[in-house]
């Protein structure tokens, strides 16, 4: 945009300029100015707007490593390299780790379930054991009682009659 300071601004406005009667600042859109002579400071606006003016300036630098930089470059490499490894195997560890752990936790798991399965089993087993013991020491008390071993040969002698009674009788053929 074009910046004309003038004591007087024109009826006729050109577009893309801006008309100032003060200097109140550097405009940092501007892209040319111009100074009427007459205007206050006049000197001193051109003076801030010296810049627009002044020719592009191009520099062409060659940056080159020095050996001291290289060797720093080179270690901070190798460094790296041996950070990259270090966490490769520290992430293969974890793996197992974790492999490990899910192993663990199913070992765990069946082992509870075996451990309930003992207690089941050894409950049985007091139990077959208590009744072992009642039959045994009812055995014993039967054996010492004979007018109990009487009655009870007695009622299988009945028995036995009562089923040969039932079975139906059958003829040889000779």
């Amino acid at each position: 945009m074009k910046v004309i300071y003038t004591n007087t601004i024109p009826e006729n406005q050109q577009l893309n300029v801006c008309y100032r009667t003060s200097f109140l600042g550097v405009i940092s859109a501007a892209t040319s100015v111009e100074v009427d002579d007459e205007f206050p400071n006049a000197e001193a606006v051109k003076q801030a707007y010296a810049f627009l003016n002044a020719q592009a300036l191009s520099v062409q630098v060659n940056v080159g490593i020095t050996p001291e930089l290289q060797a720093v470059v080179d270690e901070a490499k190798a460094e790296c390299e041996k950070v990259v490894e270090e966490n490769t195997a520290l992430k293969a560890q974890i793996e197992a780790l974790s492999a490990n752990e899910a192993a663990k936790s199913e070992l765990e798991s069946e082992n509870s379930r075996l451990k309930d399965s003992v207690l089941i089993l050894e409950d049985a087993q007091k139990e077959s054991l208590e009744q072992l013991q009642t039959a045994k020491g009812e055995f014993i008390a039967f054996q010492n009682n004979i007018e109990a071993m009487k009655a009870c040969i007695t009622e299988l002698e009945a028995n036995a009659d009562k089923t040969d009674e039932e079975k139906p009788k059958t003829t040889k053929a000779k």
